[in-house]
């Protein structure tokens, strides 16, 4: 026996998602939509991803920050910052945020326990926000994280 799975319209999609933002608007939360990834969102290869580039950030966000009345988060590789087709700060994107790469496990404990910290308004180890068994035997004695974050 064969299962048939629905696969939902651009415009059911479109309404289910009008649905969770008119919900969580109604409980008095402002709705911030995170989209890390977006060369998945702009398919394609490298070479031909630049003419999905400006209908993206021109037309599809600016439209959903406006109708959703939303928030709006989008991570870019830097190569996307030399677009002309990228909007710059004079347009509707207004904030940029260059983060650096991570070197290791070290560096992800002094970003978790930073923003832990900041979070809680109180200081917080590597400890606090994982167990030491998620941070590799090298770091849980010499890590330049546990030494800056300790109690």
């Amino acid at each position: 026996m064969t299962t048939s799975v629905h696969t939902p319209t651009g415009a059911e999609l479109s309404e289910l998602a009008d649905t969770v933002v008119a919900t969580l608007t109604a409980a008095g939360l402002y709705p911030v939509l995170v989209i890390d990834d977006s060369d998945t969102w702009l398919a394609g290869t490298v070479a031909d991803r630049s003419s999905n580039v400006a209908p993206f950030f021109g037309r599809v966000l600016p439209a959903v920050a406006r109708d959703w009345n939303a928030g709006l988060v989008v991570a870019v590789h830097e190569s996307y910052l030399t677009m002309p087709e990228y909007p710059r700060r004079d347009g509707w994107l207004n904030t940029e945020v260059r983060l650096p790469r991570l070197s290791g496990a070290d560096a992800v404990g002094l970003l978790l326990a930073a923003r832990a910290s900041a979070t809680t308004h109180q200081p917080a180890g590597v400890d606090d926000v994982a167990g030491p068994e998620a941070w590799p035997t090298s770091t849980r004695t010499t890590s330049p994280a546990r030494a800056a974050f300790a109690r």
